[in-house]
């Protein structure tokens, strides 16, 4: 099983983990699990489009490059349709992309709660509703993840700082 995959079935576990009244533990744990499931999801992807199989150690290097603050930028561009004017990809993001921005976004800014912000008390419900979020995102990405705007998507990772001029 991949990383990925057993991000997102911890985070499942995790959340269903405790009978009766959970450990806040377990479901900020879990808030986390699912958000660097889909973190490193899109960072797999996007080192597998670069980099060959038989890259030997290139791949895991290409996917360090792509980092948190990156990957936020771009699918905040995706989400409001707000792609760099000099970036040749003039269509609108379509439904499946903007939702797996959105929901990359809302896992990120949960994530970010859930490891800094000790006053916000989670819930089962809140915190599973997260989690199939995470899985929505894995889904959605299945179907655009071979298409050109999957493959857009994924270069933007790389070069976002061509337009932080």
């Amino acid at each position: 099983m991949s990383l990925t995959i057993d991000l997102l079935e911890q985070a499942r576990h995790l959340a269903r983990r405790e009978r009766g009244k959970p450990k806040q533990a377990s479901l900020r744990r879990a808030l986390s699990s699912a958000y660097y499931a889909l973190f490193h999801l899109l960072s797999e992807e996007a080192a597998a489009q670069s980099v060959p199989a038989s890259g030997g150690m290139l791949r895991p290097i290409t996917r360090r490059a792509i980092n948190h603050s990156d990957l936020r930028k771009v699918c905040n561009w995706f989400v409001n349709n707000s792609l760099p004017k000099d970036f040749p990809w003039r269509r609108p993001a379509s439904a499946d992309l903007r939702l797996v921005a959105q929901l990359f976004l809302r896992l990120q800014e949960n994530r970010h709660e859930a490891d800094y912000d000790m006053t916000i008390r989670y819930t089962r419900t809140g915190v599973i509703a997260l989690v199939e979020d995470a899985e929505n995102a894995f889904a959605t990405w299945n179907r655009i993840r071979a298409t050109d705007e999957g493959r857009a998507f994924l270069l933007l990772l790389f070069i976002t700082d061509r337009w932080r001029r």
